[in-house]
């Protein structure tokens, strides 16, 4: 967690290996926040020797489902105003907190991708 640190103090942990950053205003540091993620990127493998997925959206729900989507080593940015069209192809257990039982569910009235 301390390479995610240098790019921004405002950190999220989720467990060992998954957090929420908000670099939102380090861009003149940093470079876009793509060209941060990819540095990240870069950083981890380089210094931990492990891959990194990451997601980049205006919120934490989108961001968590493009970084799953992106596993492994890769790099997903849902572009502001592009969260419908990114989510609604995709199968309703994508989103975070739908377990198997919310899915059979739903699916039992119908609903299989989240943009039902």
């Amino acid at each position: 967690m301390a390479i995610l640190a240098d790019f921004s103090p405002f950190l999220e942990l989720m467990g060992l290996d998954e957090a929420y950053m908000d670099v939102t205003g380090f861009e003149s540091l940093h470079g876009s926040i793509r060209q941060m993620a990819l540095k990240i990127k870069q950083r981890v493998k380089g210094e931990l020797g492990i891959v990194a997925s990451i997601g980049i959206a205006t919120c934490k729900v989108v961001a968590k489902v493009a970084s799953d989507e992106s596993k492994p080593d890769g790099l997903i940015e849902v572009p502001p105003g592009g969260e419908g069209a990114f989510l609604a192809p995709l199968p309703i257990r994508k989103l975070p907190g739908v377990g198997k039982k919310t899915e059979q569910a739903l699916n039992g009235i119908g609903i299989r991708i989240i943009g039902q």
